[in-house]
C-alpha cells in the first residue's frame, strides 16, 4: 500500500488526520485499524481512548508498539466486525477506513444499527476501483490476490442509502485521487 505507484498508506494517513481535525472527540473507535496508520495524529491532550478493532492480532501487537505515546488510552479489540452483535463503546466519532469492503454494506449497516447509540459521528473511506481490480499491480499482487474473494464493490450513494435507512444522514463527501487510478472516497455521518 505504501509504494509509490500506489500511495495509499500515504492517503489513508492524511485522511484519518482529516477525520480528527474535522471532528470533536474525547472518545475515537477505529474499525480495521491494522497497524494504526494515522494514529500520530491523535491529539494526546483531548482524547480519553482510543478504541481499535481488528480482526489480526499480529496487527493490534504492531499497532502496540509503534505507539507508545497512546499506550495510557489506547484499547486494542481482536474480533471478527462481520459478527453484527459486536458491541463497540460509545464514542465521539467512529473511523471506518477501508473495512467496508471486507464487511459488505448489508452487515456493515446492521452493525452500526446494532451499535447506533453508541456513535454520535460516523466517518467512512470506500475505494473506487474505476478500470483497476480492487487489489492494486505490484511485486505482492499474487500474494494479496486472495483478497478479491471477501472483497465487495461498495457504491458510494449505496452506503448513503443503507446508512440513512437507520437514521445517519451524509454530511460531507471528499475524494482522494491515487496515481494508479483508483480514488478513496470519504464519506460523514451524523444522526
Amino acid at each position: 500500500m505504501a509504494l509509490d505507484n500506489i500511495s495509499q498508506l500515504q492517503a489513508l494517513n492524511v485522511i484519518t488526520r482529516d477525520q480528527l481535525r474535522s471532528h470533536e472527540y474525547g472518545n475515537v473507535t477505529i474499525l480495521g485499524i491494522a497497524g494504526g496508520n494515522g494514529l500520530e495524529h491523535i491529539d494526546v491532550e483531548k482524547v480519553n481512548t482510543v478504541f481499535g478493532f481488528d480482526v489480526n492480532e499480529q496487527y493490534l501487537e504492531a499497532c502496540r508498539m509503534r505507539y507508545p505515546q497512546l499506550l495510557h488510552c489506547l484499547k486494542l479489540i481482536c474480533c471478527d466486525l462481520g459478527q453484527v452483535n459486536i458491541q463497540l463503546p460509545e464514542s465521539d466519532i467512529l473511523i471506518c477506513n477501508l473495512i467496508i469492503e471486507y464487511l459488505g454494506v448489508k452487515a456493515f449497516t446492521e452493525l452500526i444499527g446494532y451499535n447506533k447509540k453508541q456513535v454520535n459521528a460516523l466517518s467512512c473511506v470506500i475505494q473506487t476501483n474505476l478500470h483497476n481490480g480492487f487489489v492494486s499491480q505490484s511485486e505482492y499482487t499474487a500474494a494479496l490476490e486472495p483478497l478479491t474473494g471477501i472483497h465487495h464493490d461498495i457504491d458510494e450513494n449505496g452506503l448513503i442509502n443503507s446508512l440513512a435507512s437507520i437514521g445517519f444522514i451524509m454530511q460531507t463527501t471528499f475524494c482522494y485521487d491515487l496515481p494508479n487510478g483508483k480514488k478513496f472516497i470519504r464519506v460523514d455521518f451524523k444522526k
